[in-house]
């Protein structure tokens, strides 16, 4: 098996897990009755999505810092 077709698998089996795991969760909250209770995500999806959300949340806190420093000071007032 080449790593290509082992990578493809790997990827394949996370997507299923995915969204097996966040069906499990629906139909549970609903047999529960829980309807508004939020989806977990799976650990690997945390360590997927972690980065790209520290990344965005970094760009937010950057272009505040230049708004508040170019003159726009009644942030905090």
């Amino acid at each position: 098996m080449s790593s290509n077709t082992l990578m493809f698998l790997i990827g394949f089996l996370m997507v299923i897990y995915t969204i097996s795991f966040i069906y499990y969760i629906k139909q549970r909250s609903k047999l529960k009755k829980n309807d508004h209770r939020a989806l977990q995500l799976p650990l690997f999806m945390a360590f997927l999505i972690g980065p790209l959300l520290f990344f965005m949340i970094n760009q937010n806190q950057r272009r505040e810092k230049r708004r508040f420093l170019n003159g726009n000071k009644r942030r905090f007032s």
